[in-house]
């Protein structure tokens, strides 16, 4: 967030997006274990995430778009959403097991 604020000029609003979204990805991690709706929740947010990125990385393939993956792209664009994604399943699962052996 501090590097969005100093390359886009000091402009204060280039933070609330980051900020938001990880407020957002907290709140609804607390609740996963006692809601449905907030793992699902976590789980289209980041799916979401991914496509993102995979749309800005296809239309970086266009000659009059420019797209630069960079490390810290990559990971906040792809590697954090990915295994945010994964946990929420593995969660996901445990409980539909857990309901099937009630």
């Amino acid at each position: 967030m501090i590097g969005e604020l100093l390359f886009m000029g000091g402009n204060p609003v280039y933070i609330l997006e980051p900020l938001v979204r990880t407020v957002v990805t907290a709140v609804l991690a607390g609740l996963m274990h006692r809601r449905t709706g907030a793992l699902f929740g976590l789980m289209a947010m980041q799916v979401v995430s991914l496509a993102g990125f995979t749309i800005s990385a296809g239309l970086g393939l266009l000659p009059q778009l420019s797209f630069t993956p960079t490390l810290t792209g990559l990971l906040t664009g792809v590697a954090l959403p990915a295994a945010i994604l994964v946990l929420c399943l593995q969660e996901w699962n445990a409980g539909r097991r857990a309901r099937a052996a009630q």
